[in-house]
């Protein structure tokens, strides 16, 4: 196990590796023009999944509706919890 502190750059990768995973290459690739600001990326992340959550209730079949409103409810959970800790980040003294 490795000593060592982790520095505010990794902190800040690790959390981008997850809002990554948890988007989807479509709207992770849609973000990363804000790769150098994270808050500013998580938030438009929000939208993104907003903006799909309404595309779904107009689009999708109403026998995966449930489910799709279902996947893009946890995704907007988990990037609110990305974005607690993108705080917790912010306010630690490096």
């Amino acid at each position: 196990m490795n000593d060592s502190l982790i520095t505010h750059q990794q902190a800040e990768r690790a959390l981008t590796q997850l809002l990554c995973l948890i988007l989807g290459g479509r709207q992770a690739r849609a973000s990363s023009h804000l790769s150098q600001s994270l808050s500013e990326r998580l938030e438009l992340c929000l939208k993104l999944v907003q903006q799909e959550m309404q595309d779904s209730i107009h689009n999708t079949d109403p026998e995966q509706l449930s489910e799709a409103i279902g996947t893009a409810q946890r995704k907007l959970t988990s990037i609110q919890s990305l974005k607690t800790l993108n705080q917790l980040i912010k306010e630690i003294e490096w």
